[in-house]
Parts: C-alpha cells; sequence; structure tokens
C-alpha cells in the first residue's frame, strides 16, 4: 500500500459528507472514504468537533450528532489545540490571507504541518490560498491526486 497522505479537512467537507443531499456530497464521502481506508491521514482543528457536531445536529438531529462526535474522535489521528497563542497566530494568518478567523484555525494547522489544506469554500477560500502559492485544495482536485 502506498505511503498515506496527511491533510487538513475544513469541516463543510464533513457536513456535506454527512447530510448527503448536496451536490458536493460524493466528493465529499469519496475523500472521506480515503480517511477510512487509510489513504488519508488528517491533522484538525480541536473546534472541527465544535462545528461538524453542532451542524449535524441542527440538521438531522441529537443522535447523529453523537454518532459523528465518536467517528470524527476515531477518525483524526492529531488534534490541534486552539488555545490561546494558536488562536493568535491563526489570526495573523488569516489577516495575512484575508481569510475569515474560523478558516484562519484550519489554514494554520495546514502551516504549522506543512500539509494540504482541502475546502468546499472555493472563492473566499482556495482561490485566495492558491494565489499566494499555498497549498490548498478543492475537494476533487485533492480527489483526483489520488
Amino acid at each position: 500500500m502506498p505511503e498515506a497522505k496527511l491533510a487538513v479537512i475544513d469541516s463543510n467537507v464533513f457536513i456535506s459528507s454527512y447530510k448527503g443531499n448536496e451536490k458536493s456530497s460524493d466528493y465529499c464521502t469519496a475523500l472521506i472514504e480515503k480517511i477510512r481506508e487509510g489513504e488519508l491521514i488528517l491533522a484538525e482543528p480541536a473546534i472541527l468537533l465544535s462545528e461538524v457536531i453542532d451542524a449535524i445536529g441542527r440538521y438531522m438531529g441529537e443522535n447523529s450528532a453523537k454518532m459523528v462526535e465518536n467517528v470524527l474522535r476515531d477518525m483524526v489521528t492529531f488534534w490541534v489545540d486552539c488555545n490561546k497563542n494558536f488562536c493568535i497566530k491563526a489570526g495573523h494568518t488569516g489577516h495575512t490571507y484575508k481569510i475569515y478567523g474560523c478558516d484562519a484555525i484550519y489554514v494554520q494547522v495546514a502551516s504549522d504541518f506543512e500539509i494540504p489544506f482541502v475546502s468546499l469554500d472555493e472563492k473566499d477560500l482556495v482561490d485566495k490560498l492558491k494565489k499566494e502559492n499555498f497549498q490548498a485544495f478543492k475537494v476533487k482536485e485533492f480527489l483526483d491526486k489520488f
């Protein structure tokens, strides 16, 4: 088996996959399958839990939220705590790339690990980062690299 890739996956990818009814859901599910198959290893900010559990709970109910919490806990290899110093650093990263605060947290993890960042947010995030030569990918684009 080839060596697994390491990446940061934006919360919107998980949410789209679990909701299953968005135009991007199939690509997102295919990417998550790469994680389950051991081809992709994740480094994620701890805020991922809050974002995904909340969205899935609101959309699909508490039982689904608890299920996704357990899945994420097992799926992510490297959790990064969003402590004060990390958030200060992420704030400067957000300013540098002209991206929103929570997006900057994910981008900071990717920057610290020197790994790709994958998101559904093309216009306001992936495209901006690419202009700055940051390793940022749209979901389908990242899948095509496998």
